[in-house]
């Protein structure tokens, strides 16, 4: 993907009502590659929802 089409999808999706840490969740879950947080600025989190993103979204709105 390209800087220009991963800005473009972070835009898209922030305009459905993704939160940054949603996109981040979700750009790494396509990867693969796993969430890593720093110990210095982690805070505690959900564990992430099994519930596909629609669902999600439609249980916080």
């Amino acid at each position: 993907m390209t800087p220009k089409q991963y800005a473009r999808l972070s835009d898209w999706l922030k305009s459905k009502g993704l939160t940054a840490e949603d996109f981040d969740e979700c750009i790494h879950y396509i990867a693969g590659v796993p969430l890593i947080t720093t110990t210095e600025n982690a805070v505690e989190k959900e564990k992430p929802s099994s519930l596909p993103l629609k669902e999600r979204t439609r249980q916080t709105q």
